[in-house]
């Protein structure tokens, strides 16, 4: 039989366990000692720098003080599990905590948590900035927390066997790990100030994570499968009219708990992988850095982000209002479908509220302030042109007024055209009758 103690503050749990300000604009450094008994280890956030024999079978381990951090990222574990441990390229201890029944299901995720790590380091230029990371699988959790230095989460996320675990749980465990381990520079070093800009964590770890899998393991397309996993399930939620902003006040615990949904984690994974293309990548991962670079040990909102990405945008010389853009796809539910329409030889574009069912009372819980009109990075290719290798400098912009864009002169004659290539934007695009019914080769498949 296995014995394991665990906690998981998020979001306001830490309260319960001892007497804090538990809110994560509120950072701390913690000194933690942890009593057990003899035949059991315990963990925390940081290194254990002295085990203290307190006689009877009692033992207490005293840890290294933790740097400054939010309430919810505090950890302890006690328990009677085992390790496997690698060290980095860069020096960090990496260790993978389990029963001793599973530890020879942890090597995979042991070798590939170094790699994701390293990748991590050299994506935001940080270097990791603890002395060590655990992470621990343990038979019954709720899910998976990105504690700093202690992750915490199910044992089936870490778990896997050559030539009996399928590749697509092989996708998983690498997704889930690369999820967490993101979160150690965005959300742990640099923290939300409030709950109501969960979606800039959760959301960016989404997204990021298959950034990560797509340099681990680029035969996956994790990229691709981005698309089919979270920007397609994000429209299908967000085209209801029970939806909510992406950035959404909140004032209780219950409230907060609300918002780990799929607008948090998918419309927001997905509306900053669209700003990445809106930004071009070099501009985009440089402009992470800055952030994390002037806000580490501290806090942000999401405001601060769209400064460190403008002013980034601006040394590069592409100057782009990223608040005024981003502002109209947080602060609004619901996206835009952009029509296509043929004119003459040319095409105009027109946008509209998209839902699923038009015919739905709205309740009036939120209101938009842009009267659900958006700032939209539009791209195209036609049967004349082909060129789905879209990026930044091709980008046609709509915006928020709402006003028709004309394009004249489109090579597409007859042809088809097809919009938001490769599903940058986040948003529908619907076309006139006839060319729903041209093949990709060109020939006419109307109706009879």
């Amino acid at each position: 039989m296995n014995y394991v103690a665990q906690t998981h503050m998020q979001p306001t749990h830490a309260r319960k366990v001892f007497p804090c300000f538990d809110e994560p604009a509120i950072k701390a450094r913690f000194n933690v000692t942890l009593f057990r008994k003899k035949h059991m280890i315990s963990l925390s956030n940081m290194k254990q720098i002295l085990s203290q024999d307190l006689g009877k079978d009692w033992v207490a381990d005293h840890y290294a003080v933790t740097p400054l951090m939010s309430t919810q990222l505090l950890a302890f574990v006690v328990c009677d599990f085992i390790s496997k441990e690698v060290i980095t390229p860069t020096n960090v201890l990496f260790r993978v905590w389990t029963r001793r029944e599973a530890i020879d299901q942890t090597t995979y995720v042991s070798d590939v948590g170094g790699r994701v790590l390293t990748f991590y380091e050299e994506y935001f230029n940080y270097p990791f900035m603890l002395p060590k990371q655990d992470l621990i699988g343990v038979p019954d959790y709720i899910g998976s927390m990105e504690n700093w230095g202690l992750i915490i989460q199910r044992e089936e996320a870490m778990s896997y066997v050559p030539l009996e675990t399928s590749e697509y749980f092989k996708e998983y465990v690498t997704l889930t790990l690369s999820h967490e381990l993101s979160h150690v520079w965005f959300g742990n070093l640099v923290s939300t100030s409030w709950w109501d800009d969960l979606w800039l964590n959760e959301g960016f770890a989404n997204y990021i994570a298959h950034v990560a899998m797509d340099f681990i393991v680029p035969s996956w397309l994790p990229l691709d499968n981005f698309v089919i996993k979270s920007v397609q399930r994000a429209l299908a939620f967000d085209g209801l009219i029970s939806s909510h902003p992406v950035y959404v006040p909140v004032s209780n615990p219950e409230e907060i708990s609300q918002t780990f949904d799929t607008i948090s984690y998918h419309k927001g994974g997905s509306i900053l992988r669209m700003l990445q293309f809106i930004l071009g990548d070099a501009t985009f991962q440089k402009g992470l850095q800055r952030l994390i670079r002037n806000r580490a040990y501290g806090l942000m909102v999401h405001d601060d982000l769209w400064v460190a990405l403008r002013t980034q945008s601006i040394i590069d010389g592409k100057p782009l209002d990223v608040k005024g853009i981003m502002d109209t796809w947080t602060l609004q539910m619901n996206y835009p479908t952009v029509f296509m329409e043929r004119k003459g030889h040319g095409i105009r574009l027109s946008q509209s509220r998209y839902l699923l069912d038009k015919t739905a009372t709205d309740p009036g819980t939120y209101t938009s302030p842009f009267e659900y009109k958006w700032e939209i990075p539009f791209t195209y290719t036609t049967q004349k042109m082909k060129d789905f290798n879209k990026n930044e400098a091709d980008i046609i912009w709509m915006g928020k007024d709402g006003r028709d864009v004309f394009l004249p002169r489109v090579k597409c004659g007859n042809g088809w055209f097809i919009g938001n290539i490769k599903q940058y934007g986040f948003y529908r695009v619907n076309y006139p009758e006839d060319n729903w019914y041209y093949s990709i080769v060109g020939t006419s498949m109307k109706r009879s």
